[in-house]
């Protein structure tokens, strides 16, 4: 997976400190350690899309479009996708949004 994550970066012309800065915090916030040597087609479901929100997070962009993002996410990891979903709101990133659980999206957004 971190080949995967660093070619990303690469892609979108990210600097390579920065890259394996952002990289390794998001890694470990998503709780990705262990499946860094992995393909993602070898992973859970959960595991892959703790896998797409990374790579979604390490691309520049100005959309974003989130299906049920907060379904397979332990407490820490929602916590984490929250600060990162208020930090590109602020940052004028259009979010949108699919969830049944609307009481955490009204409450953190």
């Amino acid at each position: 997976m971190f080949e995967q994550f660093a070619f990303l970066c690469k892609l979108n012309r990210m600097a390579k400190n920065e890259a394996e800065t952002k990289i390794s915090y998001l890694i470990k916030r998503f709780c990705l350690e262990e499946y860094l040597n992995y393909y993602p087609h070898a992973c859970s479901k959960e595991t892959i899309q703790r896998f797409g929100l990374v790579c979604g997070y390490l691309k520049i962009s100005k959309i974003f479009l989130l299906n049920e993002p907060f379904i397979t996410l332990n407490p820490i990891q929602e916590r984490t996708l929250e600060n990162l979903l208020v930090k590109y709101k602020n940052e004028n990133t259009v979010l949108i949004v699919s969830s049944h659980d609307l009481d955490s999206l009204e409450k953190n957004m």
